[in-house]
């Protein structure tokens, strides 16, 4: 049965068969069941998380929220649903963006003690904190260019002015946000500078201790501090959490959606996950009792010490020995047979593709389609007692029937004339084949008695003796003896 493999989001991102494995839908190999060498593809894939796939190159196939570290730029990114790579902020990264910060929005910052005159940053609560005076308040008049914390007198005011006298209450021409001129500075714009200041060159601020949470300015620091002294647990995502170690209670029990039992009880757990008591069961003390048994996929360990062989109505072979299971399935003598050395002595072989002229068929279903491909030619059909041999030449072979050829019948016609040393005559008429073969120019006729069957044997060689002036007319002699007297036209067979 295929595992079917979900994303955190319940995606279904792949199929993966019995026996396969997956490289092409994610960048992990995705094993399937029954898989040999399954412990390559897991081991591998621990390895790809635990170095974030490092390499020089992106991964290939990336999903939402995977990491990369850049082997070249020791830089590690994440993939984004806008289906690229973004760079994860570096410490050298977060130092630089501390210089010169350019704050939005409504920043806070701790009020200085009153009376503090240092470069801690002064809040609308340090600038409205100053002191208001009724009456007549006096106070010593500090020195023409006194320019330290002393309050100024309107007797140093006054010397200051270039002898201009403001008396009422004096007002000015209301400055632009942000001006940085030397336009004079009313009360209003006071105020809408403390709204959203925005801060230039390298200003800086008390680092509060990593245990304060309030609005004071955190330095940079205060986050460098913070951010070391977080555990690594809060470095991941919540999508793709990594827990190396330790342990967790104390939790709602996890839903089998999630990957858990939905119980806090291991009765509760088998139940929630549809387990039968078999799954309480030791290895050694199975006790099946009824039931069936399918799509059972075991991949390894062994079934001993069973009370009876288990029957083959219930998948098995209800015979403890080798030739009793093959009887009992219905299993002939082939079956033991190795497929390098099958040995078919009766029956019959129908319904298959034929065999391939490699592989000692014919590779036809069909007579005429097998002498084709044996490229066997028309006189391949003919019986030996009825031979014919139309047209060609017959060329090459030392006698007729020295190789084996035995022709018992039949015709031969139509074909160059064999030669002498074919075993032919080299002729088509009785003149030349007699000249051929070095035979006497007319026909001779030997005419042989019936002394010739007496004895001896006619298949071992003879000797034929004429005498002198021989006519051939005279007696014929048939003996075992050499030659001896006779007359003219006598004829000796010596056998």
């Amino acid at each position: 049965m295929s595992y079917i493999i979900n994303n955190s989001r319940g995606q279904v991102i792949a199929v993966v068969a019995d026996g396969t494995v997956n490289t092409t839908a994610t960048d992990l190999s995705l094993v399937g069941r029954a898989l040999t060498d399954y412990g390559t593809y897991e081991n591998e894939n621990y390895v790809f998380l635990l170095e974030n796939f490092a390499n020089n190159s992106a991964p290939p196939q990336p999903i939402l929220g995977q990491l990369w570290y850049n082997a070249d730029t020791d830089v590690i990114s994440t993939y984004t649903s806008a289906d690229a790579w973004v760079a994860l902020a570096t410490e050298p990264y977060v130092q630089a963006q501390k210089i010169s910060p350019a704050f939005t929005g409504i920043p806070t910052a701790p009020t200085a003690a009153p009376g503090t005159a240092t470069t801690q940053i002064a809040s609308t609560a340090f600038v409205t904190n100053s002191p208001q005076f009724a009456g007549v308040p006096t106070a010593p008049t500090a020195a023409f260019g006194d320019a330290t914390t002393q309050v100024a007198t309107t007797a140093f005011v006054q010397g200051i002015r270039a002898n201009t006298v403001l008396t009422g209450t004096p007002t000015a021409p209301f400055a632009p946000y942000n001006d940085n001129t030397s336009q004079l500075a009313t009360t209003g714009f006071v105020q809408g500078e403390k709204f959203s200041p925005v801060f230039l060159g390298v200003p800086t601020a008390p680092t509060p201790d990593i245990t304060v949470s309030n609005t004071q300015i955190a330095t940079t620091r205060f986050v460098t501090n913070w951010t070391n002294a977080l555990p690594t647990m809060s470095q991941q995502n919540a999508n793709a959490v990594n827990i190396t170690g330790g342990s967790i209670s104390g939790i709602t029990p996890l839903a089998l959606v999630d990957g858990g039992t939905g119980s806090g009880t291991a009765a509760g757990a088998r139940a929630g996950l549809q387990l039968g008591n078999i799954a309480i069961m030791n290895t050694s003390n199975i006790a099946f009792t009824g039931g069936s048994i399918g799509d059972t996929a075991i991949t390894g360990g062994t079934v001993s010490g069973l009370s009876a062989p288990v029957p083959v109505a219930s998948g098995g072979t209800g015979s403890a020995n080798a030739a009793g299971a093959r009887l009992n399935l219905g299993l002939g003598t082939i079956s033991t047979q190795s497929s390098s050395g099958v040995a078919i002595t009766g029956g019959s072989i129908s319904g298959i593709t034929p065999l391939a002229v490699a592989d000692g068929g014919t590779g036809a279903g069909t007579p005429i389609n097998a002498r084709v491909n044996l490229g066997l030619g028309s006189l391949s059909t003919q019986s030996e007692g009825a031979v014919g041999i139309t047209g060609g030449t017959i060329t090459g072979i030392t006698v007729l029937n020295a190789s084996g050829v035995n022709i018992t019948s039949g015709t031969i016609t139509g074909i160059t004339d064999i030669s002498v040393a074919d075993g032919g005559t080299g002729a088509s008429e009785a003149f030349s084949a007699r000249t051929n073969l070095g035979a006497a120019a007319a026909a001779t006729t030997v005419t042989v008695g019936a002394g010739l069957t007496g004895s001896g044997t006619l298949g071992a060689n003879l000797v034929i003796a004429f005498a002198t002036n021989s006519n051939g007319y005279g007696n014929r002699y048939v003996s075992t003896l050499s030659p001896t007297g006779g007359q003219d036209g006598d004829i000796w067979y010596q056998i």
